[in-house]
């Protein structure tokens, strides 16, 4: 994704044909739906039709560069949506209002890396349209700037109903059923991480997985104690001289120790939800392939998963 700065971002104008503004397109809706091998983005525009003094008699959309952001993140190009049937405006038509749609197709790659830039936070889309239009002048290009803001919640509920999260997000699954009785703890904390997630409690999310993460390390290594399996990490010399199962226990209690401090240390943001929750659940969720290889080595029959 290419990044601009705040100065190449311009400020809502609506459509404008040299000074003049034309028409003052908003989003009414934002609409996720999948298709053959990909998603679609569908921004649905309420476009109401202004008066001008200079008789603009004709203007064409070609369509709207899009670009996106999380919160005050620097945005990024997302791509180019086109209308689905001609975008045109008449002077003829002022004082009445329009309505089009802007369509943008999107690889699986590209929502799983807006998803990353997302974060926790909401997203807010903006429009940059490219176009011409006829006055007494001759033809002139069209401009046009605006945004739209998508909280949180309604996003999580389009990735809900375009089947998105299943595949984007749910990388690898947990089909723990039918194991030995001391990992369904382990199921049922994992299960509840999902469900937090998807409900958007993600400082649950990531409680949920440190309980996981514990029973998995009472299972594995028994008694042995978190402090003791840090203390090398201290030094370089003793880093050097750690075996494979010592830098394996030393991956579980760093991602211990991290959930804590997400969840005991108040974030500075006035927001609650932070990025490092998701993030930490994702990586909670791939130690599952971990989890996968200590399922085999205790005779369990959970299938694997490419």
């Amino acid at each position: 994704m290419q990044t601009y700065t705040h100065q190449e971002r311009g400020i809502d104008m609506g459509l404008t044909i040299g000074r003049w503004q034309i028409a003052d397109p908003r989003v009414q809706g934002v609409n996720l739906r999948s298709t053959i091998g990909g998603f679609e983005l569908i921004f649905g525009l309420r476009v109401p039709i202004l008066a001008v003094e200079n008789e603009v008699r004709r203007v064409s959309v070609a369509g709207c560069r899009i670009t996106v952001r999380a919160d005050d993140d620097e945005p990024r190009t997302l791509g180019f949506a086109r209308p689905e049937r001609p975008f045109e405006i008449s002077s003829v038509r002022a004082g009445t209002t329009d309505s089009q749609d802007l369509y943008l197709y999107l690889q699986p790659g590209q929502l799983a890396a807006l998803e990353a830039l997302r974060g926790a936070a909401d997203l807010t889309f903006e429009f940059t349209a490219y176009g011409t239009g006829l006055d007494e002048h001759g033809v002139q290009y069209v401009l046009g700037n605006w945004r739209h803001r998508v909280p949180r919640s309604d996003w999580v509920g389009q990735l809900r109903t375009a089947g998105a999260r299943d595949v984007l997000l749910l990388e690898v699954a947990i089909p723990l059923d039918g194991t030995a009785e001391e990992w369904r703890a382990i199921a049922s904390s994992l299960q509840l991480a999902e469900e937090q997630y998807r409900s958007g409690d993600y400082l649950g999310c990531v409680g949920s997985c440190r309980t996981a993460i514990e029973e998995v390390w009472r299972y594995r290594y028994q008694q042995r104690q978190w402090g003791s399996t840090l203390e090398p990490l201290a030094s370089h010399a003793a880093r050097l001289e750690m075996g494979k199962p010592e830098r394996e226990a030393a991956v579980y209690a760093v991602l211990r120790h991290y959930t804590i401090r997400l969840i005991t240390v108040r974030p500075k943001a006035a927001s609650p939800n932070t990025r490092g929750p998701r993030r930490i659940w994702c990586c909670a969720l791939r130690l599952r392939r971990r989890l996968t290889l200590m399922f085999d080595r205790c005779g369990s029959t959970v299938p694997r998963r490419s």
